[in-house]
């Protein structure tokens, strides 16, 4: 995701007629302020606005829906041109509209020679926000409607930069906005049927060592996206009593350095005029660097570089370079510039960050203006060019860790032929195997109340199977090819912004489902950062803001810091937890007396769980306490309480019940168990054929091993179908796929109990044909044995 920067573009005028409704914006402004409206208050009102004002007052297209018989709303016209211009044009959007754009499909913007537009953003209070369109052709772009989510009232303002000739933007909702408002999308946790109960059986006397990690390692997991002493509200202390801290941020070194963001004061970087596209690096003498001068120094953190100044820039005829793209020949000279920002900052603070990305999301062309270029071997750039950074840095200083891609769009099974996208991410780790310390990523979902019951509907991300798949994939290329290296993900969460009750629910919930999934594997991760950060004075009405100011003025947090409250405190050595269900994740610790449960439920059903504590005779359960970020009745709360033993409690679809227990004594360890991974020696198998995979293990006497789990990868574009007979070694086994045939794009993954007397410390899976479109991505395979104490 792009940050937005604080950097105001110079705009010149445009001439075209407007509706100005400032009665209007009054009844919007009074709707959306009530403090105490729920969800469905707020967006009844805004639907009575749209259908009782705007309706009449711009040009729109509706129809009648053919089942309902409803009439439905299909477009809104925004500007009629045509209006032909260069630069940089502001594009007024009236207050009447501003609520609404986010419930529309996308904002289209039709006309000639669009190709030529370098960029759509739009105004915020400290500079714009670039916004990322679906569609652009020469006559057409179309952004996404959930991209303006947190236009709440107020006028708005697009910026379109480039030459071209606008002929009429439009709203367009691709299945209509109905006349008749819908409260049930806003009683989520009032729909679903009786709850299907569920008993977890708690073990805290065995203790788990999940490759070779016993405690929690909550540095890895508990942080937020900003950088030390970063947060202008002045709450970074509370943030860290609650156990999270700074994990990640990124640095653009155009906007810090050539423009000030903006603020244009001296001295700015320039050119050194006797090494053209080099910096003068004099600035470092002239400025101070001292940001993390009161940094913990043992406070690891990530930051990223990005945007090269403007002398760097690669022109590449007919392409865009938004986002600073150095040329080919001024890569060293890149190098020497971020080495020498570090060298400065280290002077000046005593210290930097621990870990650096060398280019943000720089699998995408709008980062890296080389793909998509047939005369240019883009991701062999791309790895000269984090090899080149690396270097220098190094050379600096050899404990700093460096790395990348950190890719935006990881979906590795993508591409024509499939898999097109991981063949580019192998060939990246295999040209910078011997620079980068790290490799890292970005995940996004889309925003979904139920991504379960989605899959059918066109679900694409990434918390039903795939996100395990693509970690796995990369685990398996590791260790196959010996560089073995550890995860970044150094921005993950939801693309659905707003501050709606809904939306703070949505993000909330999907960043614990995300942390929980990263939990469950956290030998493969050096540090994981939600998309959350501080307080965003550049765009205050942020749904991604922990922090905004009231009206008086003063510092209050968002309903985002639920997240905080849900999971402060949880920690400790991972205890054994029998699984109740593949969908549903469970995860416990222990720490001294107290015992933390974490459940998050992506079943797409509502469950009653029971928690059952297995201890011994001598000691018992004090109390149990819960919490839960909950939504209901169109209200988003954090729900805390006590339980009786042995009593359910209810947990809805998509959301995470944490349970803290305590004991009369601490819970003693009388059983260790080692878990172990394994993977298959190849990856990407069509199954047009018939398929075999060796797995290695290390030795173990059969005795000690309890289970073994074989899990399989499994990508097919239209939805798999049949049966697909397996055997591991010479035990036997179907994986029936015909209950996901409706799931499109499917790449999740399937499990299968092996008996132990079937492991050998060499084992051969093999695949009978199936279908040419279906695709086993990876194997692995999970070993769990009796440790000594």
């Amino acid at each position: 995701m792009q940050l937005p920067h604080p950097h105001i573009t110079p705009s010149c005028g445009a001439h075209f007629k407007w509706v100005g409704l400032l009665g209007l914006l009054c009844l919007l402004t009074g709707a959306l302020i009530e403090a105490n409206a729920s969800d469905l208050e707020k967006e009844k009102r805004l639907h009575e606005q749209l259908w009782n004002h705007v309706v009449n007052e711009f040009d729109v297209k509706t129809r009648i829906q053919a089942n309902s018989r409803e009439t439905i709303l299909t477009e809104i016209e925004i500007l009629e041109g045509p209006l032909e211009f260069t630069g940089t044009t502001p594009i007024k959007i009236s207050p009447a509209l501003a609520p609404h754009v986010r419930n529309f499909s996308y904002l289209e913007i039709a006309g000639e020679g669009l190709d030529q537009i370098h960029s759509v953003a739009y105004k915020v209070t400290g500079g714009i926000v670039y916004t990322n369109p679906q569609l652009q052709t020469k006559h057409s772009i179309q952004i996404p409607g959930s991209l303006f989510a947190d236009w709440l009232a107020g006028q708005q303002t697009l910026l379109l930069n480039g030459s071209a000739t606008l002929k009429k933007i439009r709203l367009v909702s691709l299945e209509g906005i109905s006349s008749v408002f819908d409260e049930s999308r806003f009683r989520i946790a009032d729909n679903s049927q009786a709850p299907f109960e569920m008993s977890l059986l708690i073990k805290p006397q065995c203790t788990l060592s999940l490759n070779g990690v016993k405690v929690l390692p909550v540095d890895r997991f508990f942080r937020l996206y900003f950088t030390p002493g970063d947060d202008r509200s002045g709450m970074e202390d509370y943030f860290a009593q609650k156990g999270f801290y700074p994990g990640r941020q990124m640095l653009k070194l155009a906007h810090e350095l050539e423009t000030r963001h903006g603020t244009y004061k001296e001295p700015l970087l320039r050119e050194d005029l006797e090494r053209p596209g080099h910096a003068d690096l004099s600035i470092f003498n002239l400025r101070n660097f001292n940001r993390f001068k009161n940094t913990d120094p043992e406070l690891e953190f990530a930051q990223c570089f990005n945007i090269w100044p403007s002398f760097m820039d690669a022109d590449i005829p007919g392409e865009k370079n938004v986002l600073g793209t150095p040329a080919i020949d001024a890569f060293d000279a890149a190098a020497e510039l971020a080495a020498a920002y570090i060298a400065d900052e280290t002077k000046d603070s005593g210290r930097t960050a621990t870990y650096w990305e060398v280019k943000n999301e720089s699998d995408i062309k709008h980062e890296w203006a080389y793909h998509g270029q047939k005369r240019f071997d883009s991701w062999t750039l791309l790895a000269e060019f984090h090899n080149k950074v690396a270097g220098a840095i190094k050379q600096l200083n050899p404990e700093i860790k460096v790395g990348g891609p950190t890719s935006a769009w990881p979906r590795m099974e993508m591409g024509h032929p499939p898999f097109l996208v991981w063949k580019n991410h192998k060939k990246f780790m295999e040209l910078t195997r011997d620079d980068l310390d790290f490799y890292s990523h970005h995940f996004y979902d889309t925003g979904v109340t139920s991504s379960f019951n989605a899959r059918s509907e066109g679900y694409e991300d990434w918390l039903q199977g795939r996100l395990d798949c693509v970690l796995d994939l990369i685990c398996a290329e590791m260790q196959n090819k010996d560089n073995i290296k550890p995860l970044l993900i150094t921005e993950y969460g939801t693309l659905a912004g707003g501050t709606r009750e809904i939306d703070y629910w949505l993000r909330v919930s999907n960043y614990s489902s995300f942390m929980i999934q990263f939990m469950q594997r956290p030998a493969d991760f050096s540090m994981t950062v939600p998309f959350l950060l501080g307080y965003m004075h550049w765009e205050p009405n942020s749904g991604f803001a922990l922090v905004r100011k009231n009206q008086e003025g003063h510092f209050e947090l968002t309903k985002n810091s639920y997240f905080l409250d849900l999971w402060e405190g949880v920690g400790g050595n991972y205890i054994k937890i029998e699984n109740i269900h593949p969908k549903v994740h469970s995860l416990g610790w222990k720490n001294g007396s107290k015992i933390y449960i974490a459940v998050n439920n992506q079943s797409g059903e509502k469950l009653k769980i029971t928690p059952t504590f297995l201890l011994d005779q001598a000691n018992n359960i004090k109390s149990i306490n819960y919490r839960k970020a909950s939504y209901q009745n169109g209200r988003f709360t954090l729900q805390r309480g006590s339980l009786p033993e042995n009593f359910g409690l209810t947990l809805p679809d998509a959301e995470t019940l944490i349970l803290i227990a305590e004991t009369s004594s601490p819970v003693e360890t009388n059983c260790v168990l080692a878990v172990a991974t394994y993977y298959g020696d190849q990856t990407v198998l069509a199954l047009s054929k018939e398929q075999t995979v060796k797995i290695r293990t290390q030795p173990c006497k059969e005795e000690k091993i309890i289970s073994a789990r074989l899990r399989i990868g499994i990508r097919d574009p239209s939805g798999p179908s049949g049966s697909l007979k397996c055997s591991f070694n010479n035990y036997e086994f179907n994986i029936h796929l015909a209950n996901s045939s409706s799931v499109k794009n499917f790449f999740e993954f399937a499990e299968v109990d092996i008996p132990v007397a079937y492991l050998r410390e060499e084992n051969t899976v093999r695949f009978n044909a199936l279908s040419s479109g279906t695709i086993i991505s990876h194997t692995k395979l999970v070993v769990t044995k009796k440790e000594s104490n």
